[in-house]
């Protein structure tokens, strides 16, 4: 996945599933399916059925689904649910690579039958997981022509928006699911993303707890409930969120990290550095995507805070450096570099990565500003090179 624990999961594409009947009543009756479409055979058919009654039953339906899924498809390709059972059987193994297997076979059941919804919605996801936003709107743009209004369709079409640099848009159509189905927790997710980007943080907080309180046990809602706590000063809170969401998904580094600076805030150094030490990779031949670059930015910014707190400037010029070659757009790594080349008198490189900081977006608090700005105009010693993987030391 290109993101990290999204929302939608393996409870979407199942409630996916179970809305077919839903939405497929809301529409005008489509047209017979062409002639490629055959109806499956009984003994097909009735295994589907046994196969569409696991999915509901079990957790891990799905999986367990695919190799008689792949079966029934080896016999009659020509039948468009198999394929759509099988694209939401794949989408649950959560790599790359099966996203891409999933979102053939959903295409070739929306190719066999137009008119199978539950097909296009998890192909919109799908395309969502896979960062491919604009597909994912095309998508649901083409099922809201087909039902006008539906809730799960005018969710991701908001949150597309919102990654394609409309904020405005995506809460005003995530309101929209919710006037359609107020009990779409997506919906509510989706607005509070929204809400935090527009800088809405105290009603985005209030709809992140409720979703809290729905009982959605989704990673990523304990995750931004947890940063916008931070952002509050709540840090109480902030660690409780965020405990909660590393027990759900004690493998997300991201969360780890967010740990760490709650900890970090509270004076907790300790605590603090537990975390970060937790966070640090231990993949062997990663491969450097952008995620793992955002992740990797994150987290060598949070030590260089750490180290910068605990005095240990060389330390925390050396992580943010590691930060800075990650993203070298990240403007709070340049505004905390600044600040340890203020401390080390390094007057020259403090002034040069203030100016850097202030352009993208994240300028200096004042005092310190106005101590850079009253400095003498000394050379600064040459900046550390840090290691390519290391963060601290």
């Amino acid at each position: 996945m290109s993101r990290l624990l999204h929302v939608i999961t393996l409870a979407a594409s199942v409630a996916a599933l179970t809305a077919a009947t839903t939405i497929a009543s809301a529409q005008t009756p489509s047209p017979a399916p062409s002639t490629g479409t055959a109806s499956p055979a009984p003994s097909l058919k009735d295994r589907l059925d046994r196969i569409r009654s696991q999915v509901y039953a079990s957790p891990t339906g799905l999986r367990d689904a695919v190799p008689e899924l792949q079966q029934i498809l080896a016999a009659d390709p020509s039948i468009a649910e198999a394929h759509l059972l099988l694209g939401a059987a794949y989408r649950t193994a959560g790599t790359e690579i099966m996203m891409g297997e999933a979102k053939a076979e959903l295409q070739q059941a929306i190719e066999l039958d137009p008119g199978l919804i539950a097909a296009r919605l998890l192909l919109a996801q799908t395309y969502f997981d896979l960062g491919r936003y604009e597909n994912a709107r095309d998508e649901a743009n083409v099922a809201l022509r087909q039902v006008p209004g539906q809730a799960q369709f005018l969710a991701i079409l908001g949150e597309a928006e919102r990654h394609l640099g409309d904020p405005a848009r995506a809460k005003a159509l995530a309101s929209l699911a919710l006037e359609a189905d107020s009990t779409l927790t997506q919906a509510h997710y989706y607005r509070a993303r929204a809400m935090l980007d527009l800088g809405e943080r105290d009603d985005a907080i209030k709809e992140l707890e409720g979703v809290v309180r729905s009982g959605a046990e989704v990673p990523d809602v304990f995750l931004y409930l947890g940063i916008a706590y931070i952002d509050a000063n709540r840090l109480d809170e902030a660690v409780a969120s965020l405990t909660e969401g590393a027990s759900i998904a004690p493998a997300s580094r991201e969360m780890t990290i967010e740990l760490g600076r709650a900890y970090r805030l509270k004076g907790q150094l300790a605590d603090a550095e537990q975390h970060l030490t937790q966070a640090k990779s231990t993949e062997t031949n990663v491969q450097v995507t952008p995620e793992y670059q955002r992740v990797e930015t994150l987290l060598n910014l949070e030590w260089g805070l750490l180290r910068l707190k605990q005095g240990r400037l060389q330390a925390a010029a050396t992580a943010l450096n590691t930060a800075i070659t990650m993203n070298p757009n990240d403007g709070a790594s340049h505004r905390a570099l600044a600040e340890v080349y203020l401390r080390q008198g390094a007057y020259a490189k403090a002034r040069d990565e203030a100016a850097q900081a202030k352009t993208l977006g994240a300028p200096l608090a004042a005092d310190l500003q106005q101590r850079i700005d009253r400095a003498p105009a000394t050379t600064a010693p040459a900046r550390p090179t840090a290691p390519p993987t290391k963060g601290r030391e």
